[in-house]
């Protein structure tokens, strides 16, 4: 195979056929070589007799359960792609999600993520994958990790995710990136289709508790950077 252009990290736990649901979405996509890497998160039930049927091939990996952190750290570690992607396995990508980050980063050298608009979704998938969907309210943008496109070097400069977080972990790499200096562009363009209504490990939790979370997570972020700058600014 050749030297993979993106390398698509899916973080899998338990999802069931949603999973083909999500490789699917990666099929459509209109640039390659793509190399996909399945990490299996201790899943209750065994990914690899999916995975036989998958659209596109897939290097699965397995650990213990240990967050979807860690899933997306070993994917890295195993990756060779320039680029790198992470999709979760009950989302979708629109087939124009990698072409338009691509593009974007290859119109902005300096830039070393790219990261579009996100729509959510319930249940069945969107029209454009060949059945109804309820879609739910209008394209946000914020920061979401299977929105973005990141340039390999981005992602090693913050040495990965923070396996110590189980949710909000996107909320952290944020942080992080803007405190390193890591230029985002923004796009117009929707990147990602998030799935609700389906029992994830966010929609666990309520509204309120979902916000607590997030907040608990930016201000111990936000801490850690100011006490990392106080430790490299001293003599």
């Amino acid at each position: 195979m050749a030297t993979a252009l993106v390398s698509i990290v899916v973080p899998h736990r338990d999802a069931g056929d949603l999973l083909l649901e999500a490789l699917e979405s990666v099929a459509r996509q209109s640039v390659g070589p793509i190399e996909t890497i399945v990490v299996d998160d201790g899943s209750r039930d065994d990914p690899a007799a999916r995975l036989s049927a998958s659209p596109v091939p897939v290097r699965l990996l397995r650990q213990e359960h240990r967050g979807p952190s860690a899933a997306r750290n070993r994917g890295i570690a195993a990756a060779g792609g320039r680029y790198l992607a992470f999709l979760d396995a009950d989302d979708l990508w629109p087939p124009h999600a990698l072409a338009t980050m691509l593009a974007a980063l290859g119109r902005a050298p300096e830039a070393g993520i790219a990261h579009g608009q996100v729509r959510r979704f319930r249940a069945a998938a969107p029209a454009e994958f060949d059945g109804p969907a309820t879609v739910l309210g209008r394209a946000a943008g914020g920061f979401n990790l299977g929105a973005a496109l990141f340039r390999r070097e981005a992602v090693a400069r913050l040495n990965g995710f923070d396996e110590r977080l189980r949710t909000s972990e996107d909320v952290d790499f944020w942080i992080r990136s803007r405190a390193a200096g890591i230029v985002r562009l923004p796009l117009p363009e929707v990147t990602l289709y998030y799935r609700r209504g389906h029992g994830s490990l966010m929609e666990g939790l309520t509204g309120d508790a979902r916000r607590r979370d997030h907040l608990d997570v930016w201000m111990r972020s936000l801490a850690r950077v100011a006490r990392d700058r106080r430790r490299e600014a001293q003599p």
